[in-house]
């Protein structure tokens, strides 16, 4: 597995709480219930749920898309942690 891929799920759901300013924190909320006056970021928000599971696509593609979402969320991850 690619070291961009090797992200964990608690590692997951703390770069969701750094970027998602609403309280209490929701892995479930979707882009259209975060608050207008909340700085959230929606985008990587998705990509912690889709890595999580936690947004379901079809059979088809589903693997990759979690396998390019934990490589996202990787990167993002070790870069706020540097």
């Amino acid at each position: 597995m690619p070291r961009s891929e090797l992200i964990t799920d608690d590692q997951l759901r703390a770069l969701f709480a750094r970027h998602c300013q609403c309280r209490p924190i929701d892995l479930a909320r979707s882009e259209d219930d975060h608050a207008a006056i909340h700085d959230c970021d929606t985008a990587i928000l998705h990509d912690v749920q889709i890595a999580l599971g936690i947004v379901q696509y079809g059979d088809i593609g589903r693997v990759q898309a979690i396998r390019e979402a934990r490589a996202r969320c990787a990167e993002i991850f070790r870069a706020e942690s540097s």
